[in-house]
């Protein structure tokens, strides 16, 4: 195992850093999977860093050498057989050096005359023909078994940490500066972005959607591909920034240097060349050594097929922010079909094939009716909502098709279909020239399922269209993993319809397939790692994790390593408020929403806590409900106008991020009176937002977040469990990794300080006080009356002021 010098970490490490370092090595050199906690504060990026890549400089080309030791041969035969690998190693390091060598020459070249925007009419080659002779030769070095690190993050602003981590060691320099390669080979490091991230047309940047901007990039980019006569019939329609040779350049430059993705995108304008593609070419090289990217291109399978990026014996895979990564398996592989979305589809197949009935060969038509046979199959489980609604239910995807009474359709030979004639391109460009308009009055007119504008036509059908066929691609796979839930229309007395159509989610009629198990799922991608390394700054409670992601991984025991935080104990206070000022307790359930008595002890509670800090307080309710409840609550009683006297309030609305802006804004003017900031667990402002210093010194926690046992993909998933025991651990830790979560947005460096109030009875279980954070139980106390937390919390500033 390497010495702690050998990490290279570019500046004295703290003790609790090598001590981290030296297990993510080891972790690796053995082949483990581990779970690496390290809270913000102790260097986490930049310990992975210089862990992980020393350990791949130790290991170039060599994870999977053959193990050619034999004890029933002579010592003669072993070290000749050995030294036969050893010269097949040094033979591939020195062809990859070489085209090493010939990209950094390659990046260096700019295209000769080449207008930024003007690359469609160009038809002079800037490059020699020995530069594709070149070319070709470094093609030869591909497939060599290369030793790799896949460094997965949540964000792609996250991406770009760690770009800037990278370049504090050596690891991260320009090895355009090297002249000479006899040494050791510079590592090579790619940062892959999403088509919305990377896309340099303004054109198709201006586009709302990412799954517009994809679609649209995809259409130009076959057109760019076309013979030059042909753009120019079709000037609109076709990529300026769709050039092979002059992505080759830009890919060699991403090799040799680091970029971000923002700075990858300036370059490539600079050069006339689409940052995307570029980076699609780097990764077809099988020459990067560390391919950071977003989670979706390694936790899907379809895009990690797509994109060419395998996990194998010699692949180590690294997940930062890992407590997220079980609901992103979730979301990426799940599905929603509305009722309004079949409709639409539906209408939409119908004049398609009113249309062109007359060019379709009798197959064609066929399954095109078929289509809609299967879409109005659908629809009728769906109820109109003047109909009574049911309860929402859950069935297995391969009784769909019998309960829509469509099972005589072959769902496989239909996804077939759909994917070799196009259908979805075409039928998207004839609703987006317009074909729908004119019917389209009368079907809203006769449909209450549809009252768009006109203007919202061309949106919601394309939309639809996209839903429909990934709908029927989840079902076509079939997975024993998932589920379908069918939830029909849910009519309250008080709604009424508005202009738009809006409905709250949870009224919407909707078919939504999903996964009752995303730890199979996550298995079959990941179980041929050479290693796995799941690291966050909270991942406790870690048996959450375990059971969400790692249960069918049989690896043996997974290594589980927890640094301590870097802020002394004396600098976080935490405390469980179970009783209010007047000495009611304080229990959150779901029918306590509706208990006025709560919610108004909860206020006295509150403005005692805001009048004790000087600088931001955030407190997170467990739900949207509650804190909705709790507002207007206290704004009949006039609690809202009190509290808001001591300290400003901000409201967290659902889907918008303009909350933290004006929190901020408040706290800055004024850092001595602050402001409070109403949020909720599970939320947008619940994780990866920094409440450090003045904008976190208090946090309440309300309540705690158990999921709905009565919500059918909750009862589902629950079902799936053997015991009850296994059941209550499962909803209890899905709780608490929202609770820590919540927690850890405030202490976030060595000399931060912040009180902690967990604002419920239920926090005292010791099942409960377990699952919480290392840092968070150093000082964990339960209140036995109020006033004994108001005293805690006024000592802690106090001293907090004197130190």
């Amino acid at each position: 195992m390497a010495h702690p010098q050998d990490f290279s970490f570019p500046v004295t490490p703290y003790d609790v850093q090598i001590q981290l370092m030296s297990a993510i090595y080891k972790t690796i050199d053995d082949g483990s999977i581990g779970l690496f906690e390290s809270p913000t504060g102790t260097g986490k990026t930049l310990s992975i860093i210089c862990s992980a890549l020393s350990w791949l400089e130790h290991n170039r080309l060599s994870v999977n050498a053959p193990q050619v030791q034999n004890d029933d041969e002579p010592d003669w035969v072993n070290d000749q057989a050995k030294g036969r690998d050893d010269s097949v190693l040094r033979e591939g390091l020195d062809r990859r050096k070489q085209a090493f060598a010939h990209r950094i020459r390659n990046s260096l070249k700019q295209p000769e005359s080449l207008p930024k925007r003007s690359r469609k009419l160009k038809t002079d080659d800037p490059f020699s023909d020995s530069d594709d002779d070149n070319d070709n030769w470094m093609l030869k070095s591909r497939g060599t078994s290369n030793t790799r690190i896949i460094f997965a993050t949540r964000t792609h602003s996250q991406l770009t940490q760690f770009v800037e981590e990278l370049r504090k060691t050596r690891f991260g320099g320009d090895a355009t500066k090297f002249d000479d390669f006899s040494g050791e080979l510079p590592i090579s490091t790619i940062l892959f972005g999403s088509r919305k991230h990377s896309c340099i047309n303004e054109t198709v940047r201006a586009l709302n959607s990412a799954a517009a901007i994809s679609e649209r990039c995809r259409e130009i980019t076959e057109n760019s591909e076309q013979p030059v006569v042909a753009k120019r019939k079709r000037s609109r329609n076709h990529c300026p920034y769709k050039d092979q040779k002059a992505e080759a350049i830009l890919r060699d430059k991403g090799m040799t240097k680091i970029h971000t993705i923002e700075e990858l995108a300036t370059t490539g304008k600079e050069i006339g060349a689409c940052p995307y593609f570029a980076t699609r070419q780097a990764l077809d090289t099988n020459e990067v050594d560390v391919i950071a990217v977003p989670y979706s291109a390694v936790l899907h399978e379809q895009t990690r097929r797509s994109l060419g990026i395998t996990v194998d014996a010699n692949t180590v895979v690294i997940f930062d922010e890992a407590h997220n990564i079980a609901n992103t398996m979730c979301e990426l592989y799940s599905t929603v079909l509305t009722r309004p979305s079949l409709v639409h589809t539906i209408q939409a197949l119908k004049l398609y094939m009113d249309r062109y009935r007359l060019r379709f060969s009798p197959s064609t038509l066929f399954k095109i009716r078929q289509l809609i046979q299967l879409g109005e199959g659908l629809l009728s489980m769906l109820r109109n909502r003047k109909e009574k609604s049911g309860n929402g239910r859950v069935v297995h995807p391969s009784a769909i098709l019998l309960e829509a009474r469509v099972d005589n359709i072959n769902l496989y030979a239909l996804v077939q279909f759909m994917d070799e004639s196009r259908l979805s391109k075409k039928l998207r460009g004839f609703v987006d020239g317009g074909h729908t308009d004119k019917e389209y009055a009368k079907l809203t007119s006769k449909n209450t399922e549809l009252v768009e504008k006109p203007d919202k036509t061309q949106k919601a059908a394309k939309q639809s269209l996209v839903a429909f066929e990934n709908f029927l691609r989840s079902l076509s796979d079939c997975s024993k993993y998932a589920r379908v839930a069918i939830y029909p229309y849910a009519v309250q007395s008080d709604f009424s319809q508005t202009e738009d159509d809006s409905l709250p989610w949870e009224m919407v009629a909707r078919l939504k397939y999903f996964l009752v198990d995303p730890a199979a799922v996550f298995s079959a991608g990941m179980k041929t790692a050479k290693a796995l390394l799941l690291v966050g700054g909270t991942l406790s409670p870690r048996y959450a994790i375990k059971n969400a992601l790692l249960k069918h991984m049989k690896r043996g025991d997974v290594i589980e390593f927890e640094c301590d935080h870097v802020v002394p104990a004396s600098n976080v206070i935490t405390r469980i408020c179970g009783k209010g000022p007047s000495g009611a307790p304080l229990e959150f359930t779901y029918a306590a929403r509706q208990n006025t008595s709560v919610l108004d002890e909860l206020a006295q509670a509150v403005q005692s806590c805001v009048r004790l800090v000087a600088g931001g307080v955030v407190i997170f309710f467990s739900s949207y409900e509650l804190m909705r409840c709790t507002v207007a609550r206290w704004k009949a009683t006039g609690s809202y106008h009190r509290i808001s006297m001591i300290k400003p309030i901000i409201l967290e609305q659902r889907g918008s991020n303009d909350a933290f802006a004006k929190f901020q804004g408040y706290v800055r003017r004024d850092k001595t009176k602050g402001a409070l900031l109403a949020a909720v667990m599970g939320g947008k402002l619940s994780e990866g937002i920094n409440f450090s210093d003045d904008l976190g010194r208090m946090v309440l926690v309300v309540g705690m977040p158990f999921a709905n046992v009565n919500q059918p993909e909750t009862k589902e998933v629950v079902a799936q469990l053997r015991s009850a025991k296994e059941r209550s651990e499962y909803l209890e830790s899905e709780c608490l990794t929202m609770v820590n979560q919540s927690i850890g947005r405030a202490v976030r460096h060595k000399n931060d300080f912040a009180s902690i109030v967990l604002m419920d009875q239920r926090f005292s279980r010791n099942t409960t006080v377990q699952k919480l954070p290392n840092f968070v139980r150093r000082d964990l106390k339960t209140a036995t009356t109020f006033s004994m937390l108001e005293d805690d919390i006024r000592k802690f500033f106090v001293n907090q002021r004197c130190t």
